[in-house]
């Protein structure tokens, strides 16, 4: 069965992360689901949505890159494909408690 799949603006890429070096921060445009594939303008894959987090108007997406991928230059626009989803796996690091 052959199934329509469309491409979407997913939004734009702003910052590589302070904590990580394979996660990249993007503002998100539209509705996504944690687990869609992230592509570039070239539709090469770049990674996948671990969180989403911000507030619900204006929110931003936390991205893990894929092995042997070159980070977007800022301003990048960035898609993923309607019904394409990946498990993820995903744990946030411990912040340091006060003692």
């Amino acid at each position: 069965m052959l199934v329509n799949r469309k491409i979407r603006k997913l939004g734009i890429f702003l910052r590589k992360s302070k904590s990580a070096q394979n996660i990249i921060i993007a503002k998100l445009d539209s509705a996504v689901s944690e687990g869609s594939i992230v592509y570039t303008s070239e539709m090469e894959r770049l990674g996948i949505i671990t969180e989403i987090f911000g507030p619900v108007t204006a929110p931003y997406g936390r991205i893990k890159l894929y092995k042997d991928t070159n980070i977007p230059k800022k301003g990048e626009i960035l898609y993923y494909i309607e019904g394409e989803r990946e498990n993820v796996k995903w744990r946030k690091k411990k912040r340091k408690t006060r003692k």
